[in-house]
């Protein structure tokens, strides 16, 4: 019997989490990961969106991050749903 039932752990590129193989089951179809060059620009993205003279609910989600899937990679976009603009936040250099 194992008393000691501590599964090996899998790094993820780009970040500072580590997952088991159970974990990592079903992943890549439903997580995605922001480099740090991409999170640094939504971080800029939301700094100048934070439009304080509006109400923006409980959670603040004004601020939407999409994904678009295309064949040579997957292209994160983030937009502001008060004043409606939208910016690429990929990183190319990594295709």
């Amino acid at each position: 019997m194992n008393f000691f039932p501590f599964k090996k752990k899998k790094e993820i590129p780009d970040s500072n989490t580590t997952f088991t193989e159970e974990e990592l089951q079903g992943f890549s179809e439903s997580t995605f990961i922001l480099s740090p060059y991409e999170n640094a620009c939504l971080d800029a993205f939301q700094r100048d969106h934070r439009h304080p003279e509006v109400n923006k609910g409980a959670i603040g989600g004004h601020i939407s991050v999409d994904f678009t899937m295309t064949s040579i990679g997957c292209i994160p976009s983030v937009r502001c749903s008060i004043c409606g603009k939208e910016q690429s936040i990929a990183d190319y250099s990594k295709f």
